[in-house]
Order: C-alpha cells, then structure tokens, then sequence
C-alpha cells in the first residue's frame, strides 16, 4: 500500500510539473534527475541535454557575474545553513546566449526515497524589465522635480487648504522642509503677507466654486524672515463624479520680476 500511494504521489507530481509554466527541476546524487517542459522553454536547452547535468555545468549556464551568488548557494545547502533564503534571484544564460533573470525556489525533499532537492525556476525578465523602467522614470520625475524652478503642490479643498504633498526643491527655494507644510495645515496660509491674505483666499474660493485655473502673486515669508512675491498656478482636480478632490498647483518665484514692475510706475 505504501508503494502504491508512493507511485500515486509521484504520478500527481508529474502530472502537475508537466502542466506548470514554472521550470521544475530535481537534483539528486549531484546529478539533474527530472525537468520539465517549463524548464526547456527557460533556459532553451532540451530534457534530454538537462538530465545528469551536475552542478557545474549548472553553474556555467548562469551569467558569469552572479555565479558567486549561486555558489555561495550550493555550498551553504552542502553543510545544512538552516539560515539560507528559500528564494534567489540571478541571471542565466540560456542556450542561444539570451541573458535571463530567474528567480529560484530550493527545497530538499525525499524522491524515489532518497533525498533530493527540488528547484522551482521562474522567469521574470519581463517583471525585472518593467521594474527598472518604472525606476529609471522614477528617477528622472524626481530629478525634474527637485531641479524645476517651480514648486509643485495638492492641497485640501476646504477649510485652511493646507498642502497634503508639496515638491522637495520647496526646502531649496523657502528654507522650508517639504514636512513642515504637510505636517501643520496652517503652515501655508500663516506665512502669506497680511496684505496679500484677502486676496488669496478670494482666489481659492473661484477655484472651488468655478473650477477655474486661477494664477494668483503674493508674498510668502521665507525660513530667513523676509518675503518674497510668488506666482501661483493653481487648478481643481474633481473625482468621477464631479466632486472636489483636491487642488493642484506650481509656484514660481517672481520677486525680481515684481520689483522692477514696481520700479517703472
């Protein structure tokens, strides 16, 4: 009965890796024992060319630059490390010299009653592809943000409109850390000029109340104390519904342009 559910077992694993689009493979006596059609799609070389492979010439299929990685591996499942990480993620090189990022699964397990260890292989190129890309525009948003010469910034639609995000270079231009505006839903509209502060708020309310893009100057006091004249641009952003979200919006710093202004009336 034992070896009944034993061969019962063993034909449901079949069964199952043959059908699985993750690359299966058993290595067992230093020698690859089982692969799956999964396997041959990832790395390009055949089940037969795969069977009795060793280690080594495993070894030789992933990229040169991460084989350490994988050496490391194998020598640390050789003297039982119970502290080695199931999962790692290296390169291969597969049969036509396609380079691949795979991410593989270890596990010792009894097959044909010896122990052997299985590995599940995943191809994710494509995951790793999109990663990077996702990353590299990152990058670049962040660096357009911090070097623009204008603030970028969303803000609450009632009550004192404080900012819920303003753009890091504010540190730069104001003095200001981009947490003292978030942090504190006042902080915006008390370092507005006195003088300024009417027409500001008459602004956000036809930006609310009309859905207007509304470019609006004042003076903002900077961290040093003194003030200086600011170009608001500022738009309403509504949810499906036409309901109020937030308000989005770029500062400029016009206090040169402002004072020369002043000088020719």
């Amino acid at each position: 009965i034992a070896e009944q559910r034993l061969r019962e077992s063993e034909e449901k694993f079949r069964t199952i890796a043959e059908h699985s689009i993750i690359g299966i493979t058993i290595l067992q006596d230093s020698k690859i024992k089982y692969a799956n059609e999964a396997m041959t799609r990832i790395n390009g070389y055949t089940i037969e060319e795969m069977m009795d492979s060793t280690p080594l010439e495993l070894i030789e299929q992933v990229y040169i630059e991460d084989r350490e990685i994988v050496k490391n591996r194998l020598r640390r499942r050789l003297i039982g490390d119970q502290n080695l990480p199931d999962i790692a993620s290296y390169r291969i090189t597969t049969k036509n010299g396609e380079i691949k990022w795979v991410e593989s699964y270890s596990k010792t397990i009894t097959y044909q009653d010896k122990f052997a260890d299985l590995a599940l292989i995943m191809d994710v190129t494509e995951q790793n592809k999109a990663q990077e890309k996702l990353k590299e525009s990152e990058e670049r948003l962040k660096f357009l943000v911090t070097n623009n010469p204008a603030m970028i910034y969303t803000s609450k639609v009632v009550g004192d409109y404080g900012a819920t995000f303003i753009s890091d270079n504010v540190q730069k231009k104001w003095g200001y850390s981009s947490e003292d505006f978030v942090s504190n839903s006042e902080f915006w509209l008390n370092h507005i000029h006195p003088d300024d502060k009417e027409h500001v708020l008459s602004a956000l309310s036809d930006i609310i109340e009309k859905g207007l893009i509304v470019i609006y100057d004042y003076r903002f006091k900077l961290k040093d104390g003194s003030y200086r004249w600011m170009r608001d641009e500022s738009k309403l952003v509504k949810d499906e519904q036409g309901n109020p979200i937030e308000i989005i919006g770029s500062v400029i710093d016009i206090n040169e342009r402002k004072i020369a202004e002043q000088k020719l009336k």
